[in-house]
């Protein structure tokens, strides 16, 4: 798995009653899970915000703590694989944290 690597300026561009739209994401990070059958990949908003010793007690910080939890176990479980212990996003959180 590629984890964290953070991406500047990615334009979006997406229509809205047949008009077409834009914006950026200021800062974005770039998350791939690779396997031998195939892979996925997200982009992750506002991860730089809330990686910081600062915020880890907050609830908004554990709850998406624990949705990209839920999105690790469910793509290796899609892909029949077996995950590490802890996870690998938790590692790196940790790693990050330091």
């Amino acid at each position: 798995m590629d984890t964290g690597k953070p991406i500047k300026n990615i334009i979006t561009r997406y229509k809205d009653n047949g008009i077409i739209k834009s914006y950026t994401f200021s800062k974005v990070y770039y998350i791939e899970f690779k396997f031998k059958k195939g892979g996925v990949f997200c982009y992750l908003r506002s991860l730089a915000r809330l990686i910081k010793k600062e915020r880890i007690n907050k609830k908004y910080f554990q709850a998406f703590i624990n949705m990209l939890n839920r999105l690790e176990k469910e793509v290796y479980r899609f892909y029949c694989k077996e995950l590490p212990d802890e996870g690998i996003i938790n590692k790196w959180i940790e790693k990050i944290l330091k």
